[in-house]
């Protein structure tokens, strides 16, 4: 052994040295190859996370009732049969761009066969069935057999999520919208729930069809906005089919359960009346006109004062005059 320094010796035998330095090395490298094996074994164990597993939480379908939070652009929803789009619905008793009418647990399917090969087209009842649930939703149901309460809304189907439909929901919900505009490129912000509007008068002001002048076929404005007749409902009748006694009768019953007045003349002042909507000039006095003519039961303004209201379940209110 030469040296003192145990840290490093060296031993001479036959020509050969060993140092203890050389020696050292090579048990560094032996730790190293332990501590890689150890890293390798653990890294091919199955990793542990705390907590539990839980199963994927899916909502189910919306309630009758539930909101539209968000604005909506109907125009680009398209016509294709059976193809709706989906929408986020909520729980809410605030303002809303629209809310649920209905919700159809088994909708009609697109049929297995869509025809005979030369483009027939497929008939799909869906939107249809929700355009009637939106009108029992506000109460617009039908009045004294000729009349149906005439209101500003419609409705139209939407489709469970991907996810949704993923976990087997397949149900249709029906929404109501108003809209803002003729061209359907947006709906209204309202406050409050259309269900049963026609006798809770909530949004009375947009859902009515008021208008300036005389012909009831043009000129249509809000009903907050200064008009001279209320168009409350409408009707088809063929020409001569129904007396225009009874279509009177019926029109002035109609006017005085719509707007629950105690005298929906207000002592003279307006006019229960029959007029024709269809812009063909029809009467409805003669036997002369269409074969079915679409008619209207509404109130006129007798004098010069105009109306800046709706008149629908005005009840006790006062009746609201410029």
């Amino acid at each position: 052994m030469a040296g003192t320094d145990l840290g490093e010796w060296s031993i001479e035998s036959n020509g050969i040295t060993v140092r203890s330095v050389e020696r050292r090395q090579l048990g560094v490298l032996f730790l190293a190859a332990a501590v890689l094996a150890v890293w390798v074994f653990a890294g091919l164990q199955p990793r542990r996370v705390a907590g539990s597993p839980r199963a994927l939480s899916v909502p189910g379908p919306p309630t009758v009732g539930d909101c539209v939070p968000d604005p909506v652009n109907p125009a680009l929803w398209g016509t294709v049969p059976y193809d709706y789009p989906q929408l986020q619905f909520e729980a809410c008793d605030g303002f809303r761009y629209g809310e649920v009418v209905a919700v159809l647990a088994n909708p009609a399917k697109p049929p297995a066969s869509t025809g005979n090969g030369n483009g027939v087209s497929v008939s799909d009842p869906n939107p249809t069935t929700c355009l009637e649930a939106g009108s029992l939703y506000v109460g617009a149901v039908p009045l004294f057999l000729h009349w149906a309460p005439r209101i500003y809304s419609f409705s139209a189907p939407f489709s469970p999520s991907p996810l949704q439909q993923a976990v087997g929901q397949h149900w249709v919900a029906c929404a109501g919208f108003i809209p803002a505009n003729d061209a359907q490129t947006a709906v209204v912000h309202y406050a409050g729930s259309l269900r049963d509007a026609m006798s809770t008068g909530n949004e009375r002001d947009i859902l009515g069809f008021c208008g300036s002048g005389d012909d009831w076929t043009t000129g249509y404005v809000l009903c907050s906005s200064p008009h001279d007749f209320q168009v409350l409902a409408s009707g088809r009748a063929a020409g001569g089919d129904v007396a225009r006694d009874e279509l009177q009768r019926t029109c002035v019953q109609s006017a005085q359960r719509l707007t629950a007045l105690p005298d929906a003349t207000d002592a003279g002042a307006l006019a229960v009346e029959v007029q024709s909507i269809d812009n063909t000039g029809a009467s409805v006095d003669t036997r002369a006109g269409p074969a079915e003519a679409t008619l209207g039961c509404g109130i006129n303004t007798v004098d010069s004062r105009r109306l800046v209201g709706s008149l629908v379940a005005l009840g006790d209110l006062a009746i609201p005059w410029e």
